[in-house]
């Protein structure tokens, strides 16, 4: 009978065990069926050129017929990593507003009156990082009230004549009336690149990386922007991690022009590192590229790139990839993802600071950049694997209008400039150089 019993016992703990693997092999497969196994779109698939066909390919009641079938892995990829929801209404005016709307507010332009009687707004929504960018059309028309500056000429003439105004008496024209940290100045000789102590900064320890023969931002060439990033910027970063190891994420920011935020006037970057992680937005982001890869057995921005690269929204150079988000934070907004390779990274770096100042006329932006830390201490444990640089405008650098208001600051992003047009302006910049020469083509 004990016997018997001890059989029955070993038979209940078999059919648990073969229980439990059985949940496990299922769950398994339905991560292979579901995520693992999505293949990645095709960047050769047609793709839309606006964000108006970009909303009329997502409003799948009357479209999914007329969509070719590639686009259906872009879709799935898309929903893989974004809510996207487009919404419509119909605004009823009467005689006299019908005729203020049209004539006063959209220049007497039909298209953008219908527009503005029938309004689509698309909403995207990061899954991952909760960032939520919204997108209507018709505010790009919107009236912004009187400017300081008239137009993109008017602005930049009013921004060199500042900037030309600020060389007498600039401090960080000349070095000697900087700072030097403790273990003093890391420099880079051939373009007078050095850096300097942040003597009122915003953050742990903070370095100036400081292009001191270049005054005008407009001017920086690719080997001087990449000096201060790499060559000098990175190793003012292994001596603050030399001496305090418990410093160890790297990011970069770079402010131009007041309306930016800059207190200077003349190019400069400022570097800092992160105790154990990334702090603030940049955490924000490792923490999803983890969560993905957890959930999904994904690589998070390998599958952003790869679906801005199928909608017509990125470039690749070797290992580097140019994207204009869908889930932009300001206007004019371009990021540079990299993996194995800071020069690759660099170059496209160099393309997105191009195309804003050369195509799109942005003399006022923000940018920042986070690094792996394998580039700031030998010790692997820490992780940190990022390699992005985010880049966007801060709008008219005179205007009485304030790009930020408590809806970006509190809440979600809105932008006005189709991203479309964004990355129209980041093909034609790349006729313009080569990306293995870094010079302007003949």
């Amino acid at each position: 009978m004990t016997g018997f019993r001890r059989v029955q016992r070993r038979t209940r703990v078999f059919l648990l065990a073969a229980a439990v693997v059985l949940v496990l092999i299922v769950g398994l497969y339905k991560m292979s069926a579901g995520h693992e196994s999505l293949s990645l779109p095709s960047p050769n698939c047609i793709h839309p050129t606006s964000t108006v066909e970009l909303m009329d390919l997502l409003n799948t009641s009357d479209t999914a017929t007329h969509r070719p079938r590639c686009f259906e892995d872009v879709l799935k990829l898309l929903d893989l990593l974004y809510d996207a929801q487009v919404s419509q209404d119909e605004v009823t005016l009467s005689d006299k507003m019908k005729d203020t709307v049209r004539n006063d507010w959209l220049h007497g332009d039909p298209n953008l009156f219908q527009m503005f009687e029938h309004p689509r707004v698309l909403v995207v929504t990061n899954r991952f990082t909760s960032e939520t960018t919204s997108f209507n059309p018709i505010r790009a028309a919107k009236r912004e009230g009187s400017h300081v500056a008239k137009g993109q000429e008017g602005e930049l003439v009013m921004t060199l004549k500042v900037i030309e105004d600020s060389k007498p008496g600039c401090d960080f024209c000349n070095q000697d009336n900087t700072i030097s940290d403790p273990f003093g100045r890391v420099t880079w000789k051939t373009k007078d690149v050095y850096t300097a102590h942040n003597s009122f900064r915003s953050y742990d320890y903070v370095g100036l990386i400081i292009p001191g023969a270049i005054h005008n931002f407009m001017e920086l060439d690719f080997m001087t922007l990449e000096a201060m990033v790499t060559s000098v910027g990175l190793s003012w970063l292994r001596n603050i991690n030399a001496l305090h190891p418990d410093r160890t994420h790297p990011f970069m920011i770079w402010d131009v022009m007041s309306k930016a935020g800059a207190s200077q006037v003349h190019p400069h970057i400022q570097a800092m590192l992160g105790r154990g992680f990334y702090p603030g937005k940049w955490g924000i982001l490792e923490q999803a590229v983890k969560r993905y890869r957890a959930e999904n057995t994904r690589d998070y921005l390998a599958d952003l790139t790869a679906l801005h690269l199928s909608l017509g929204l990125g470039v690749q150079y070797k290992s580097a990839t140019l994207i204009v988000p869908l889930d932009p934070v300001s206007n004019k907004e371009i990021w540079v993802v990299g993996s194995d390779s800071l020069d690759h990274w660099m170059r496209l770096f160099f393309i997105a600071y191009r195309t804003l100042v050369e195509e799109l006329g942005v003399y006022c932006f923000s940018s920042s950049a986070a690094l792996p830390t394998s580039h700031v201490n030998i010790d692997s444990s820490y992780g940190g694997e990022l390699m992005v640089v985010k880049l966007g405008s801060r709008g008219d650098c005179f205007s009485s209008y304030n790009d930020v208001s408590s809806l970006q600051l509190y809440s979600v992003n809105s932008i006005s400039v189709d991203v479309y047009e964004t990355m129209a302006a980041v093909r034609r910049t790349l006729q313009v150089y080569d990306l293995e020469t870094m010079e302007k083509r003949p």
